[in-house]
């Protein structure tokens, strides 16, 4: 009996370690595919067989970074997203904290219009912020794409910070104006502390978001503020497509989310697992 429990529970496990290795792979293999292919030979990518075993070279690199436009365009991201994760967190931080501890049914009724608006699809807002852009000069400017970034981001963060600005206690922020703090002193002094992972986690987001988006950069920038995650495009054309400079293209993007999401790992890691315990 007790060896029949034995081989039950080594096949039980046995079974979960195949099923991860398996979602691993699964994972995996796109990423390795585009790493593989960007340091081949057009001739190596394309063989077939596949080569499994193959001499890298940084060409598709050097073509990439040579392509013109596209460091400026890489630039531009940089520039975009950093903007739109400082004044997300700005204004999500004490709109996430007045959710948090606002009273009566208009907070509730904000807390609600503030995730309808995070619903709507991009579609909608694009007609009246392209006629609006174009009225008053906002087209073509990092401006421009920050807040229109931020009309999706902004509620989110909000959102987010609202939740773990909950699991603070009261009685802190009381001893707090005891002691002679003001409302944003108490804020800034005990809340935003205590809510570094929540805030690591928003930040984390609110960066891959601006960083990523296609559709209003596409329809609202221009040839000065023309993102990285548009400028990709130019290696798929009517000609056909470059997979070795695509790809080298997109490795070179991923690279700046990566090492985003391994300075702000260790809260990120909390705050997203706060987020599943408030769940």
């Amino acid at each position: 009996m007790v060896r029949h429990l034995f081989q039950k529970r080594v096949l039980g496990r046995v079974f979960i370690y195949l099923a991860a290795a398996v979602v691993i792979l699964f994972t995996l293999f796109p990423i390795f595919y585009c790493i593989s292919t960007a340091t081949k030979t057009a001739v190596d990518a394309f063989s077939i067989p596949p080569k499994w075993l193959w001499i890298p070279t940084m060409d598709n690199f050097v073509n990439v970074y040579h392509t013109e436009g596209f460091m400026m365009s890489y630039l531009n991201s940089f520039v975009v997203a950093v903007m739109t994760t400082a004044f997300s967190l700005a204004f999500g931080i004490p709109c996430g904290y007045a959710l948090a501890r606002g009273k009566g049914r208009g907070t509730a009724a904000m807390g609600t219009y503030i995730m309808i608006t995070r619903m709507l699809p991009a579609m909608g807002f694009a007609v009246p912020y392209y006629f609006i852009y174009k009225k008053v000069g906002l087209n073509d400017t990092y401006i421009g794409l920050v807040l229109i970034y931020l009309t999706t981001q902004l509620p989110f963060t909000a959102w987010l910070l609202n939740g773990f600005c909950r699991t603070v206690p009261t009685e802190i922020e009381e001893a707090a104006m005891i002691d002679g703090c003001t409302v944003f002193q108490t804020l800034i002094r005990v809340i935003v502390p205590v809510i570094k992972p929540g805030i690591s986690t928003a930040s984390v987001f609110a960066f891959m978001h601006s960083w990523n988006e296609y559709f209003y950069a596409k329809l609202i920038s221009g040839r000065n503020t023309r993102p990285v995650s548009y400028a990709v495009h130019k290696f798929v054309n009517d000609v056909g497509t470059n997979w070795g400079l695509l790809c080298a293209a997109s490795c070179m993007v991923a690279v700046p989310m990566i090492i985003f999401a391994l300075i702000s790992q260790k809260s990120l890691v909390r705050g997203l697992m706060a987020g599943a315990v408030k769940g």
